[in-house]
């Protein structure tokens, strides 16, 4: 997947459509600095895919966190 950067606005595909502050390229959605590519969101370190979010090496599903081998429960 492609991240792109302010500075790259001016690198876009033919095909690239460009709506306010909003980058469409194929089924990836650029709005600021998140990226969106069909039900994944990535902002900045994060990763968000249906209801999980990958932060680092920590994962976050529900009240679950996964972070390294261990399994904590409980909000956070």
């Amino acid at each position: 997947m492609s991240v792109l950067s302010a500075t790259s606005l001016n690198e876009l595909r033919s095909d690239s459509v460009l709506v306010g502050d909003s980058v469409l390229i194929g089924d990836s959605v650029l709005v600021g600095d998140s990226v969106l590519v069909g039900d994944s969101v990535l902002i900045g370190d994060s990763v968000l895919v249906g209801d999980s979010v990958l932060v680092g090496d920590s994962v976050l599903i529900g009240d679950w966190v996964l972070i390294f081998s261990s399994f904590f429960i409980g909000s956070s």
